[in-house]
């Protein structure tokens, strides 16, 4: 887990909003889902 002044580099998909899993086209946000893992709320 991350700590105070530790750097986290977030290497996603970017722009893309969606994941591929076989067939099924999943929606995917990473902004959201780091958000969702800091606790931000969105504003």
């Amino acid at each position: 887990m991350a700590k105070e002044k530790d750097i986290v580099a977030i290497l996603g998909k970017g722009n893309e909003k969606y994941i591929i899993v076989k067939d099924e086209k999943i929606p995917f946000n990473d902004i959201e889902e780091v958000k969702k893992c800091l606790g931000v709320i969105n504003e």
